[in-house]
């Protein structure tokens, strides 16, 4: 538990940096100075790479933090696995796009949307994507979990907010930024390269010929992993993919800021799950299941707070987010609210995929995913018509609340333990009690509609009243468990 506490840390303040900073570029920024339009192809861009950069990683990620402890038993080197991967995953993605571009030349020309025209940069974003899945994989199954999160979320936010700086000063169009902004996507993947080169592990890991008797396995769960993985990104992605083939890719800029507010309740859960899989793969090694459930139950009563505090930070606020993003945007607003308590679910639900991806049930992980993606194309397909971008936020709030309890369900069938205790309802009070209080104060102040200074104090004010009642949970004796000590061993 000393790692996970430690990293779990880290990885939040590092993801607090990187979305603070994604936020001044996605929420505030680029809604002023890029159309809805191209605010949904900078959104489709990273949807579609994402899914091909994770068709093909190949399931590799997911093999690799499942099997690391028996791998390293038998001296087998992780880094030379993990290049032989990525190379037949490159070739792979270099195919698909290829085959793409023929098919392109070949078929009878319709008018096509505004995101065509960029295609051409999906394989950048593509192949950068499948090797940070790769490398970052490596990192945390030696319990390195924040060297992705700082070159991911911190580093290349950061250069993409000095990007956006240019565009602004420069007078630079919008050509100019997608196009360096998909060759930012190759920075973290390669500081991982350069970091893994300059601090190996250990040389005892030189065998370069794989078990036999792990290939099977290994394989089965790559190839699972491929359909999970590629799942996964694809749910993320849908709304987006729906919005833009169904009412336009400008709808699908609005739902993008939108969508990048309600990631904030996410952060939390994020820093934990990084690093609590490979603790979790550890403990199933040694059958310590005891350890699974104390991991399970405890971080799921800091997510119901610290996610929940977020949420009545955003929530409260809605009114000035609204100002702040003009007609142009705020007709989106009721989005926004959807997609947080939807984000609110996934969280404080807590880290059931990690158990189950890592156990003898992995496959279960798959079918619920294609269960998902199956509820979310029938939800999406017949909600935007009828609803628009709020019809989208509908049907990933009805995806994830059906995913979700199934996954309860099942790890308290196989495993005998849920993650809620009686404390989770008493540690749901207080971010109610905070969203509560910030609306009363909104009673009494101004809108902020007059100027900017005005509205950013409200914020600051009520996200503030509202932040601190959250966390005044943590100073009720016996609530919360004990924090661990740093000094622990890794493993635990």
């Amino acid at each position: 538990m000393g790692i996970l506490y430690s990293q779990s840390v880290r990885n939040s303040i590092l993801l607090f940096t990187g979305i603070g900073v994604g936020f001044i570029s996605s929420a505030i920024i680029q809604p002023k100075i890029f159309s809805p339009e191209e605010n949904g192809i900078i959104k489709l861009l990273v949807a579609v790479g994402a899914i091909l950069g994770q068709l093909c990683s190949l399931g590799y990620p997911s093999a690799l933090i499942k099997f690391k402890p028996i791998l390293q038993k038998k001296g087998v080197d992780l880094s030379w696995l993990t290049l032989k991967y990525s190379t037949v995953g490159i070739i792979l993605t270099i195919v698909v796009c290829s085959a793409y571009v023929i098919f392109q030349y070949f078929s009878t020309p319709t008018d096509s949307s505004a995101f065509s025209n960029y295609s051409l940069l999906i394989p950048i974003v593509a192949v950068s994507t499948l090797l940070f899945l790769n490398l970052d994989a490596l990192h945390r199954a030696f319990f390195n979990s924040t060297a992705g999160v700082l070159q991911k979320e911190v580093i290349q936010r950061s250069f993409t907010l000095v990007l956006l700086g240019f565009v602004v000063f420069l007078k630079l169009d919008f050509d100019f930024f997608i196009i360096i902004y998909s060759l930012l996507f190759a920075f973290p993947p390669l500081m991982l390269l350069i970091l893994k080169i300059q601090k190996p592990h250990s040389k005892n890991y030189s065998a370069r010929s794989f078990p036999k008797a792990l290939k099977k396995p290994f394989i089965s769960v790559a190839g699972f992993g491929i359909i999970a993985g590629l799942s996964s990104s694809f749910i993320i992605s849908l709304d987006a993919l729906f919005i833009e083939g169904l009412i336009g890719t400008s709808h699908t800029g609005v739902y993008a800021v939108f969508g990048y507010f309600a990631t904030l309740v996410l952060i939390p859960f994020r820093a934990i799950d990084r690093i609590a899989s490979p603790i979790i793969s550890q403990a199933l090694n040694s059958k310590n299941f005891e350890e699974i459930k104390k991991v399970y139950q405890q971080s799921t009563l800091y997510l119901i707070i610290l996610s929940g505090g977020l949420a009545s930070v955003l929530i409260s606020s809605y009114e000035q987010i609204s100002i702040f993003l003009t007609e142009t945007y705020a007709y989106g607003i009721q989005v926004m609210f959807i997609l947080i308590i939807s984000n609110l679910l996934d969280a404080i639900t807590g880290i059931n995929t990690s158990i189950i991806a890592n156990s003898k049930f992995y496959r279960y992980n798959t079918y619920f995913l294609l269960g998902l993606i199956v509820i979310s194309c029938i939800t999406n397909y017949f909600l935007i018509p009828y609803f628009g971008i709020n019809g989208a936020a509908a049907a990933t709030f009805l995806s994830i609340l059906l995913y979700n309890i199934c996954k309860l369900l099942f790890i308290g069938l196989k495993f005998g333990f849920y993650p809620f205790t009686w404390k989770a309802p008493v540690c749901l009070f207080f971010p109610l009690g905070g969203l509560f209080a910030a609306y009363l104060l909104s009673l009494i102040l101004p809108s902020g509609e007059h100027n900017l200074f005005e509205l950013i104090w409200v914020v600051t004010l009520k996200g503030s009243i509202a932040l601190t009642i959250s966390l005044s949970a943590f100073l009720i004796p016996g609530l919360l468990p004990k924090l661990p000590s740093k000094k622990q061993p890794p493993h635990l």
